[in-house]
This record gives C-alpha cells, sequence and structure tokens, in this order.
C-alpha cells in the first residue's frame, strides 16, 4: 500500500493482520500480499470452506475463537470431501 511503502513488507503485513475481514475486502486482493489475503479474506469457516481456501480455514480455526462444530459439520465434511 502507498502509505505503507517505506516499511518492510513483513511489517505491513503485521499491521494488516488486525484489519478485520470487511476491512481487508474494502482493500482488495490487488492491494494485499498472498499472505495477509488468504488468511483474512474470509469471516467465517464456512465462508472459508465454500471458497476453499483451506490456508483461510487453518487461520480462522487458530485465531478466531470459535468453535468448529457449531452450525459447520456439513462444511467441514464437504471440505474433507474435497481434499479426498
Amino acid at each position: 500500500m502507498i502509505l505503507f511503502k517505506w516499511l518492510p513488507d513483513y511489517i505491513e503485513d503485521m499491521i494488516m493482520l488486525y484489519l478485520n475481514s470487511e476491512n481487508i475486502q474494502r482493500i482488495g486482493e490487488s492491494n494485499l500480499s498472498v499472505y495477509v489475503w488468504l488468511r483474512k479474506k474470509d469471516k467465517t469457516i464456512k465462508e472459508a470452506i465454500e471458497n476453499n481456501n483451506l490456508i483461510g480455514l487453518k487461520y480462522l480455526i487458530e485465531h478466531g475463537n470459535v468453535n468448529v462444530h457449531a452450525g459447520n459439520d456439513e462444511a467441514l465434511r464437504n471440505s474433507a470431501k474435497m481434499v479426498n
């Protein structure tokens, strides 16, 4: 991003990871690193699964402080089928 052009990329990524999914989507994929985009573009576990975003799914499970099984059992089963 232009505002952060003087910062090293890894520091910019660390800052961007503090933004929520809505802000990440407003900024847009072309203005973010792949590292940040894949982790933050999906708001929910269901969205990450529907978008085949396994990196985002893993991030949400590890950092989202969510109950993986709350309403996501069918989506998780479907994602497991896609992997096989």
